[in-house]
């Protein structure tokens, strides 16, 4: 279960009095927030996979067209780590 805290302090003039707040059950959010991660990430490694690399791309290229906002683009290309991946995730 993940829950989140709101408080806010409780003052009689300039005096601190108390704290109030209320808890929200956030469960749902955090697996919706979880399969969202899984759907765009490695699971070996948690680099982003292609899925969440061209919605990131998409991001910040409309930043860019609709902000001017600088940005940059770089690349690593390593050979041959398909068979790296794939053998690490039969361990």
């Amino acid at each position: 279960m993940w829950l989140k805290l709101y408080t806010s302090q409780v003052k009689n003039g300039d005096k601190p009095q108390g704290v109030e707040g209320f808890i929200k059950d956030i469960t749902h959010l955090r697996a919706q927030q979880r399969q969202l991660w899984e759907a765009e990430h490695d699971p070996l490694t948690g680099l982003l996979n292609r899925r969440g690399f061209e919605r990131r791309l998409d991001e910040t290229y409309r930043r860019f067209r609709e902000h001017g906002e600088m940005a940059s683009l770089t690349l690593f290309d390593r050979d041959s780590f398909k068979p790296i991946n794939d053998d690490a995730m039969l361990r």
